[in-house]
């Protein structure tokens, strides 16, 4: 079967005269609101790697590990500032927690999950604290197992009507998923994909369907495969959007229903991006400069079928996998083939992929890091889609003492016309959320 998807093209669609119109007549983005004063968020930072999420009221949650065996969060109301930040959870002896993801469902509610190690099998369990109306965090608990620590780390969206969705890979079982609705506790989790050993990257549509994309095997070597289907339901066949290859496969929907995907290949990266509701994707196109290409890339999916793919010398983690390599960007308009790519940071710095998100306007937000000798710096652009982004709305730079560069990091999100951004310049903190809206 994988040999015969191997050799099978990618099959191009037509679109509706429906959706056709639609692509034609998008707006352009909004001009983008002002950015407010940075906040600093107060409580325990060690080693962290900040994460941020918002609904589209402007309710929001940033959280990190402090330590290795603490799980620390923050909370915003809409209109208001983020809280102090509080320890909500805290790793068994001989334990420890691994990064974090959080969310906020369309109705406030706020979750934060993470994997810990825990004795016995599954070796890290899942575990994830629920804050209604962004509130207060209850007390977290446990909602499914994984079995090794670099596959550990759950992801966490929110979903259609108001619901959440995490979902986590277990090596034995293949992709588990759990479900939320409004003011219930997580589901029992679900295998939704049969595929040992094998991560797998997921998005959910607006109508519910859930989108898959990882790396096969086959006889020829491996390839980028996705396959659409629903929770608890049957997946369609499985398609193939590469034949030579790829690694680091990543995948998102547009609110208008559009599919897009990336993945990086020897020396290149890749994207793929679909028409509204239909469910295969267009034949890929190389988005890098020649010899461009290091870290997995990061995608964003926007409004009316715009997308942004972003790459750096490193995703994260240390060693970098390429010093000296710009952080880079390529966007595509409505219906547009991707436009050439962007370098966002100097030639020589120690750059990380940008963190990319929409807004509900169409607004791309480009959350840039990247570190100049013992300086760390962070750019904040904004921009329509298909066009180079103008220089950065906002700039900070500071000096830490710590000794690798990787531990500045960022996280950006938006929804409606929120966007907030979280950064850390070092392992040592402080933690600063900008927002705006």
């Amino acid at each position: 079967m994988l040999a015969a998807l191997a050799r099978r093209p990618v099959r191009r669609l037509l679109l509706p005269a429906a959706a056709l119109a639609l692509a034609v007549g998008a707006p352009a983005s909004a001009p983008a609101a002002t950015w407010h004063a940075p906040q600093t968020l107060t409580g325990p930072v060690s080693l962290s790697v900040p994460h941020v999420g918002l609904d589209a009221r402007g309710d929001g949650v940033v959280a990190w590990v402090a330590g290795d065996r603490r799980i620390v969060a923050a909370l915003r109301r809409a209109g208001g500032r983020f809280g102090a930040a509080r320890v909500i959870a805290r790793a068994a002896a001989h334990g420890r927690v691994l990064e974090p993801q959080v969310a906020v469902s369309s109705g406030g509610d706020a979750v934060v999950a993470w994997a810990e190690e825990a004795p016995g099998r599954p070796h890290f369990r899942i575990r994830a604290a629920l804050a209604a109306g962004a509130r207060a965090f209850a007390a977290p608990r446990t909602i499914g197992g994984s079995t090794t620590a670099w596959r550990a780390q759950p992801r966490v969206v929110a979903a259609p009507g108001g619901g959440l969705l995490a979902g986590w890979y277990r090596d034995d079982v293949g992709l588990q998923l759990a479900a939320r609705a409004p003011g219930r506790p997580f589901g029992t989790p679900r295998t939704t994909l049969t595929l040992p050993y094998t991560p797998v990257w997921w998005a959910i549509a607006p109508d519910g369907r859930l989108h898959l994309v990882w790396t096969a095997d086959g006889p020829g070597g491996t390839f980028v495969a996705t396959a659409v289907g629903r929770l608890g339901g049957r997946f369609g066949p499985i398609g193939p959007l590469s034949q030579t290859g790829g690694s680091a496969p990543v995948l998102a929907v547009s609110p208008n229903d559009t599919p897009v995907a990336a993945w990086r290949e020897p020396g290149a990266v890749l994207a793929a991006a679909g028409r509204p509701g239909f469910t295969l994707l267009d034949p890929a196109q190389t988005v890098s400069p020649a010899d461009a290409a290091a870290s997995a890339p990061q995608l964003a999916a926007g409004p009316h079928s715009a997308a942004a793919v972003g790459w750096g010398g490193a995703a994260s983690g240390w060693p970098p996998d390429r010093l000296g390599m710009p952080a880079w960007l390529a966007t595509r308009a409505s219906g547009a083939p991707f436009a050439a790519a962007q370098a966002l940071t100097p030639a020589g710095a120690f750059a990380l992929a940008p963190q990319l998100a929409f807004d509900a306007g169409g607004t791309l937000t480009a959350a840039v890091v990247w570190a100049d000798g013992a300086d760390r710096h962070l750019e904040i652009r904004q921009g329509a889609a298909g066009a180079p982004l103008p220089a950065a709305a906002v700039t900070a730079t500071s000096r830490p003492g710590d000794l690798h560069p990787v531990w500045t990091s960022a996280a950006v999100a938006a929804a409606g016309r929120f966007t907030a951004v979280a950064w850390t310049a070092g392992g040592q903190g402080p933690v600063r959320v900008f927002t705006q809206g």
